[in-house]
């Protein structure tokens, strides 16, 4: 024990851990009070946390936000949780379109795709 508390550990790294967490967030050297600003910074990290929940197969309980971040916690697998008795028409639809996103992301990098307001 004494030799844990002085950051002393010979175990080996487990890196293959389930996440429990998903979450981006940006501190800023000043404060910003231009709500459109960030508005935008929210957006770009509430798109990198849903792909990453995608990427992952992944689905959350609970999200949370911060001023300014945003994550997704209570993480299990994609579509193990309750389903709904009548889905939307247009979740279909919005998968489709989430799959393109991811690709194009995927291949043009991070910034060459971002959503509308």
């Amino acid at each position: 024990m004494l030799r844990l508390a002085q950051g002393v550990d010979n175990r080996e790294v487990e890196a293959n851990r389930e996440a429990k967490s998903i979450s981006s967030e940006q501190t800023f050297a000043t404060d910003i009070t231009d709500k459109d600003i960030l508005l935008d910074v929210l957006l770009s990290q509430v798109e990198d946390v849903a792909q990453r929940l995608r990427l992952n197969k992944l689905e959350a309980k609970r999200i949370t936000l911060k001023l300014l971040g945003f994550g997704a916690s209570g993480l299990q697998e994609a579509g193990s949780g309750q389903h709904q008795l009548f889905p939307e028409p247009d979740q279909e639809k919005q998968k489709r379109l989430d799959e393109a996103f991811d690709r194009i992301r995927d291949k043009f990098g991070h910034d060459a795709l971002r959503r509308g307001k």
